[in-house]
């Protein structure tokens, strides 16, 4: 089997996961590899990076989910003010959590932040070295 038809089947099972449960299969492939194989093929330094993307996604994709789940209108030429898509009244004494003001520099870090993730992937990912299936299997079938 090609390394084509791996990464189909990989993505077969990764397409089908929801953003949160990528995290959280990252975090778990992460943690096997540092306790289970003590960085022999991917360095502590590497595994540390990969973590500080996971963590930064986490915190993008609670920003991006209020972005994407409020319903928008201009509150000025500055700002813009949100609220959640649902019937509930705001309690007295509690953190609305129903509505959110944000400003146009907030809305501008959010964007530069996701920016500077995409940046920091690209350059992580080609310093990840990459194992052939193949290779690997035939290499513990020698072991046996």
């Amino acid at each position: 089997m090609t390394s084509e038809k791996y990464e189909l089947l990989g993505r077969t099972y990764n397409d089908q996961l929801r953003a949160i449960d990528r995290d959280k299969a990252l975090r778990n492939i992460l943690d096997i590899h540092e306790k289970r194989y003590k960085h022999v093929i991917v360095s502590d330094t590497l595994c540390t990076l990969a973590f500080e993307c996971v963590n930064k996604a986490s915190e993008l994709r609670l920003k991006r989910n209020k972005i994407a789940h409020y319903l928008w209108s201009c509150w000025s030429g500055e700002k813009v003010f949100g609220t959640r898509r649902t019937a509930a009244l705001p309690m007295d004494g509690k953190e609305n959590r129903h509505s959110l003001l944000l400003s146009n520099d907030e809305l501008q870090e959010y964007g530069t932040e996701a920016h500077q993730l995409v940046e920091a992937l690209q350059n992580l990912l080609p310093l990840l070295p990459s194992k052939d299936e193949d290779d690997v299997l035939a290499e513990n079938k020698a072991k046996e």
